[in-house]
């Protein structure tokens, strides 16, 4: 399967709260432009993509976009994780940021 190029991701960063601590978008292939996807930092210290649903008028959640299968996903988070690892060297000025990440994820 042909990976697609991943281009354009902004990081947005929020306040960290349960895990979440920015969003994030991005372009699939020069094509696509994907946005409003949330970034969240597990326990362990990984990184987990959310993707937006939308609330039905009878309550119910749904997904409006999302990868199908296991590699695309792992593919993109594997290319956002990056370019979060990127921008948090921006942000700290290439000190060491690990405490940034545990206090995300508490």
């Amino acid at each position: 399967m042909r990976l697609h190029k991943i281009s354009e991701a902004n990081i947005t960063p929020v306040r960290a709260q349960d895990g979440l601590v920015a969003f994030v978008s991005f372009v699939i292939d020069d094509s696509f432009h994907v946005d409003n996807v949330a970034l969240r930092i597990t326990p362990s210290g990984g990184i987990r993509l959310t993707y937006p649903d939308c609330i039905l008028r009878n309550g119910l959640r749904k997904n409006t976009f999302y990868p199908i299968t296991k590699e695309v996903g792992d593919y993109i988070t594997q290319q956002i994780a990056l370019e979060y690892e990127r921008f948090l060297e921006k942000v700290t000025k290439g000190k060491r940021h690990e405490t940034y990440l545990a206090n995300a994820a508490a």
